[in-house]
């Protein structure tokens, strides 16, 4: 089990789920048959798919096959030749085995929404690598949280807090610990009254805030 170290320093009577909606939606469920992204960014990313010159050459070699030697293809989709025999197309969105390979015109909006909690480099880094990928990706990470005035502002204040004693309740479930936990492929909510140690452990469809309140309820 992964609890001791967050619920050591669980101190509120519930912990929220504090990360944003979208990046969980897309992160825990995002596979060649569901993408649970709203329809609008769906269209989104196939648009800007279509309108990639880059991405397009890519699809022409998924669609008709690759050219048989290295110095034969073009320049720009070089870094996509060496990992040719994991890339597919899945209703006009491109994968690299079940990341999704985002545009050109929308890595900006990417960079944005993965350091919108402001996590530091390797985090975003990790979160990333996980759901989407673009060549260069790790680079444009570091330029966009080492850039982050907001970071900067904060830096030390973000130091990691070391464990700290609390008061024992008087009754059970009068202060609780609350996290998430993945093991496997399955997602859980683990809840642990301070009082009894007593656990729950609940599984959850996806790690969105609207289901971890409904398994609250």
């Amino acid at each position: 089990m992964f609890l001791a170290d967050t619920l050591s320093r669980a101190f509120p009577v519930i912990e929220t789920v504090n990360d944003e909606p979208e990046m969980l939606n897309i992160a825990h469920t995002i596979s060649k048959h569901n993408l649970p992204m709203s329809e609008k960014r769906i269209m989104q990313f196939k648009r800007e798919t279509e309108l990639d010159p880059e991405l397009q050459i890519v699809v022409k070699h998924i669609q008709e096959g690759w050219p048989k030697s290295y110095k034969k293809v073009d320049n720009s989709v070089k870094l996509y030749y060496k990992v040719k025999n994991d890339l597919y197309i899945n209703e006009g969105l491109l994968f690299i085995n079940e990341k999704l390979i985002v545009p050109y015109s929308l890595r900006r909006d990417m960079l944005q929404l993965v350091h919108e909690a402001h996590f530091g480099i390797e985090k975003c880094k990790r979160r990333t690598r996980e759901i989407m990928y673009w060549p260069g990706m790790n680079s444009d990470i570091e330029n966009e949280v080492s850039q982050c005035g907001i970071c900067e502002k904060f830096k030390k204040a973000n130091s990691k807090e070391p464990l700290k004693p609390h008061t024992v309740p008087f009754r059970p479930f009068e202060k609780i610990g609350v996290d998430l936990m993945d093991f496997g492929n399955v997602s859980y909510l683990i809840i642990m009254d301070y009082y009894s140690k007593w656990m729950e452990i609940i599984e959850l469809a996806n790690k969105c805030a609207d289901e971890v309140i409904t398994k609250f309820k």
